[in-house]
């Protein structure tokens, strides 16, 4: 329904001692662009942001399909729910809707630390979170 659609933003913070863990000290800014480079390809632009912390749909989408996009980032990228801050997902201007908690409960699952382990194997280093 035309009414259910909305243009979205989408903001974050990123604790960077936590993505010097995942990157590297000298690469860790690369976790902002991998972020910039997900949402970017799924309908967000950060063209308004001069900081690279806020990004906005192109077209108008549904509540569900914003959320999706998000929680799609948090498996494509598993180290993201790792180094979040805050973020928020937002109908432009209006009320804040959150995905901090649903990371919390990701980081805890069992699914999620495979994900990770794959995700370390890909870069051809041992997952920094596996202590055992």
């Amino acid at each position: 329904m035309q009414s259910d659609l909305f243009l979205w933003e989408y903001s974050f913070d990123l604790i960077d001692a936590d993505l010097r863990i995942y990157y590297g000290k000298s690469s860790y800014k690369h976790g902002w662009e991998d972020v910039g480079n997900f949402l970017m390809a799924h309908g967000f632009d950060n063209k308004d942001d001069k900081q690279g912390s806020c990004y906005f749909t192109t077209e108008k989408m549904t509540p569900q399909k914003a959320n999706a996009v998000i929680r799609q980032m948090f498996k494509a990228l598993p180290w993201y729910p790792l180094c979040l801050r805050m973020d928020a997902l937002t109908v432009r201007e209006e009320n804040v809707f959150t995905n901090k908690s649903y990371a919390e409960r990701l980081v805890k699952s069992e699914a999620h630390q495979k994900r990770l382990d794959e995700y370390y194997s890909k870069l051809g280093i041992p997952n920094p979170l596996r202590t055992i």
